[in-house]
């Protein structure tokens, strides 16, 4: 009975794979990519999109000019970095990045700081405050990269002058790469547009790794652990309902006696933890960043760190997460290529089959000798 049941699950299953690779060949033999439409309405200029953001902002009830313009934490004054965490080091150790899979720099005592199974990624965040940045230079130095695409609330003003050209960069060099926001939020409206702020800059790229809020300014961490939290939580939500990586960028001490809440733990969010000192000195479990101090790389001083987190998996064809390839993605893939589908930045890169950056027909034909294949 039971070898009879495993045969009609097998045929079952082929043939399946099968029709969805009819489909998948038909849908490539008689694909009409809709016409754009004739009275497409023309872009909003720089001028209009401030406009609007700054009314999105009064609407919400917040103050489009109550986000200082300059950085105040452990690491800024003023704006600028302090002087013992600028590009030529200071007191703390010029770490190298590992240079093979498994290695971890070594603490005072000739010992890893600690021991992790999986591969361990080098990496590098950036901002404007490194100005123009060589990338080609870095492409074959770091595993990824978390430039800065802003700070504060959702207004063009306080984008990162730099973000673009960063992002870009790393999207033609095929850098893995995520972003953060640099927050000042007092309360949970302010986290929402901070969240906000983030998702508007991000559209049109392929993340690899989360989006991160940076809780590390003066004008943030003497808020209570409450309210910490509530922030936290409301930008981690935010990102998580467009279909992102949400996560939390912040030193130890803020997140063993700040960020408490059990909410901001075992949801899948990313935890990436500064302390800048020759060891982490702290468990492995729930980070999957350490920022650990300043990184030589191709002749400059960089935030360097050490990760635990894949990048997200690309071409993976599996649309809907189901944990396979089948017919219901094939209808899935031809319906986003229809542009009758609102899909999430995973939803695409799943459906990106032959992981060239590209939506289209290839991917359909990609499909399909994926199924034939299986």
């Amino acid at each position: 009975m039971r070898k009879k049941e495993s045969e009609k699950t097998m045929k079952h299953s082929f043939l399946c794979r099968a029709a969805a690779a009819a489909l998948a060949a038909a849908l490539l033999a008689g694909f009409a990519m809709p016409a754009a439409a004739e009275d497409a309405q023309q872009p909003q200029t720089d001028a209009q999109l401030e406009q609007q953001l700054v009314q999105k902002a009064l609407d919400a009830g917040l103050d489009p000019n109550a986000n200082p313009q300059q950085e105040n934490s452990w690491r800024y004054e003023n704006g600028e970095l302090r002087e013992e965490y600028a590009d030529e080091g200071g007191e703390f150790p010029q770490l190298d990045l590992p240079e093979d899979e498994t290695a971890l720099p070594e603490g005072e005592d000739g010992a890893a700081m600690f021991s992790v199974s999986g591969r361990v990624y080098g990496g590098i965040d950036v901002s404007h405050h490194q100005g123009d940045i060589n990338w080609t230079a870095l492409q074959n130095q770091i595993d990824f990269a978390i430039p800065r695409c802003g700070y504060g609330l959702d207004l063009m003003e306080q984008d990162d002058r730099c973000w673009r050209q960063n992002a870009n960069e790393c999207q033609r060099l095929g850098i893995p790469f995520g972003t953060y926001v640099y927050s000042y939020a007092q309360n949970t409206a302010m986290a929402k547009s901070e969240a906000e702020h983030a998702l508007r800059l991000v559209q049109g790229y392929d993340l690899d790794y989360p989006i991160y809020i940076d809780i590390e300014d003066k004008t943030v961490t003497g808020l209570s652990a409450g309210e910490l939290s509530a922030i936290a939580k409301t930008f981690c939500e935010t990102i998580e309902k467009a279909g992102y990586t949400p996560g939390i960028y912040t030193f130890k001490n803020m997140w063993d006696t700040k960020l408490t809440d059990p909410s901001l733990r075992n949801r899948g969010w990313s935890l990436w933890l500064a302390h800048w000192q020759t060891g982490l000195d702290y468990s492995r479990s729930g980070y999957d960043l350490w920022q650990f101090g300043t990184a030589n790389i191709a002749g400059r001083g960089f935030d360097g760190n050490i990760g635990y987190l894949d990048p997200m998996t690309r071409g993976t064809a599996d649309i809907n997460e189901d944990g396979e390839s089948d017919l219901r993605d094939v209808l899935l893939i031809s319906t986003m290529l229809a542009g009758r589908m609102d899909t999430t930045n995973r939803q695409r890169r799943a459906a990106d089959v032959d992981q060239n950056g590209t939506l289209n027909t290839a991917d359909v034909q990609a499909l399909a000798e994926m199924l034939i294949e299986d």
